[in-house]
């Protein structure tokens, strides 16, 4: 038997290294690891950006306060990297 602690995931079932590099963390479980492995929660994640739910989800947030007040912030980092990269490269 293995010294080698396993986790299960509890979306493909696979038995995975009790490790963070498979599994995200997560301080509410009493193992500190997510249920879902990180190749199943992309996955997942990237069917509900995607689904008609997730879009309306994502448009909801883009036009509330705090999500217009995100993106600008957002666009001031994006903005201040660029002009750091033309005075490195000047």
């Amino acid at each position: 038997m293995s010294s080698e602690l396993t986790h299960k995931c509890s979306t493909c079932h696979e038995i995975k290294p009790h490790t963070a590099d498979n599994f995200s963390r997560d301080h509410r479980l009493p193992n500190g690891l997510a249920r879902r492995c990180r190749v199943c929660a992309r996955r997942v994640s990237l069917a509900w950006s995607l689904s008609p739910a997730g879009r309306a989800s994502k448009l909801r947030y883009l036009r509330s306060d705090r999500g217009q007040e995100m993106a600008r912030l957002f666009r001031a980092k994006i903005k201040q990297q660029q002009a750091e990269r033309k005075l490195t490269n000047v």
